[in-house]
């Protein structure tokens, strides 16, 4: 059974984010059918990757159970361990290692803390962990325009307190965005891109329809919503930038590992990280 208080908690962290719109009014707006894309030779598929990821945050809190008793390096520790079994044993195809769940954990532990958890300097992180792609010729031009205007439109709804609709239609023009472009997926074109924004789309899903989300101390609220799908989103792009820089000088990408560690990237930064976050909010 789950543990009550870790329930309660991870509750409180979402249940701010409907402070501002009751759930009636938030029913984003419905994406438009895209083209069929031809199919990843290799079963390696971006447009996946955001439904993978949810499957792994829901297996990963079920076993996160107690979570708020423990440091940030016992979670850690429990979730590498959790999320390494869940990778392996349900999605061979990424080659999952180690090496990119201590990445990921990482990574989380340098982006937020519980004072900047709402004001993470998003384009600041894309500079660092994308821009080199870009001028390495990694990462084309257009993906990180794509992004870019991504995550700093997330961003700002983030700041101006903007609702579900608006943190949806933001995606979804990434993700028009990026059909526009003609990318080939079975040639791995437009993959970081693709990653980021599959994870951020089912992600805004996954917290917005997070269960047990009860009524949150009176002044107390927390938004959760913005920043949960910021991380998220670019714990995978930045998980998959990784993973091609580490590549660049080998005369084949692995793309098992790219969309592997776009996947660790995306749960292991968000709940890889929440024990700080639900330390933070024991308290309330």
């Amino acid at each position: 059974m789950k543990n009550i208080a870790s329930k309660a908690v991870i509750a409180l962290l979402f249940a701010g984010a409907l402070g501002s719109c009751q759930k009636s009014d938030i029913n984003a707006p419905a994406s438009p059918a895209q083209p069929a894309l031809p199919a990843a030779i290799d079963n390696i598929d971006p447009w996946a990757i955001g439904d993978q990821h949810n499957a792994m945050m829901n297996h990963l809190i079920a076993q996160m159970d107690g979570v708020e008793n423990q440091t940030t390096e016992e979670a850690d520790l429990l979730a590498g361990m959790v999320g390494m079994s869940f990778v392996t044993q349900n999605y061979p195809q990424y080659n999952a290692t180690q090496d990119q769940m201590d990445w990921a954990l990482a990574f989380k532990n340098s982006l937020y803390n519980e004072s900047n958890f709402h004001s993470i300097p998003v384009t600041g992180i894309l500079q660092a962990h994308l821009g080199p792609l870009e001028q390495e010729g990694l990462l084309s031009p257009g993906e990180y325009q794509i992004l870019t205007t991504m995550f700093t439109g997330l961003e700002a709804a983030r700041d101006n307190g903007e609702g579900v609709p608006q943190l949806s239609l933001i995606i979804q023009q990434a993700e028009q965005a990026w059909y526009a472009h003609g990318y080939n997926p079975a040639l791995h074109q437009g993959f970081v891109s693709a990653c980021a924004i599959s994870v951020a789309k089912k992600s805004l899903n996954f917290w917005e329809n997070y269960p047990d989300i009860v009524p949150p101390p009176s002044g107390d609220e927390i938004v959760a919503i913005p920043p949960w799908v910021i991380i998220d989103g670019i714990g995978a792009a930045a998980g998959a930038g990784a993973s091609l820089w580490s590549q660049r000088n080998n005369p084949d990408t692995d793309w098992g590992d790219v969309g592997g560690q776009a996947l660790i990237g995306g749960a292991g930064a968000s709940l890889g990280g929440s024990s700080k976050v639900i330390k933070y909010l024991s308290r309330f």
